[in-house]
């Protein structure tokens, strides 16, 4: 039994956690992240965030939707999800 919060226990209610919405978000097709814990001796919150993953695998994150909206004001036209090669290295958009 738990009778207050250190780091150590965090961490392993945390993974816990993760592993739960890691499932929750393969039954409803949804990708889910532990987004930060903040805790004291008695009490912890922890925040997470879900994002709807497209028929193509790729989640749709605020960050790739800032994207979409964003990439054409300033003459982007590749996609998220889109690769490209820069200097021999290779780069994909992810948001």
């Amino acid at each position: 039994m738990i009778t207050s919060f250190d780091r150590q226990t965090i961490r392993t209610i945390n993974a816990e956690v993760a592993e739960a919405l890691q499932q929750i978000g393969e039954k409803h097709g949804l990708q889910i992240d532990l987004a930060g814990t903040t805790f004291s001796p008695t009490n912890f919150t922890t925040k997470f965030t879900c994002a709807v993953v497209s028929s193509d695998g790729v989640a749709q994150t605020r960050e790739a939707s800032d994207y979409d909206i964003y990439a054409p004001i300033h003459g982007v036209t590749l996609k998220v999800g889109d690769s490209f090669t820069h200097h021999g290295e290779t780069y994909t958009i992810i948001g």
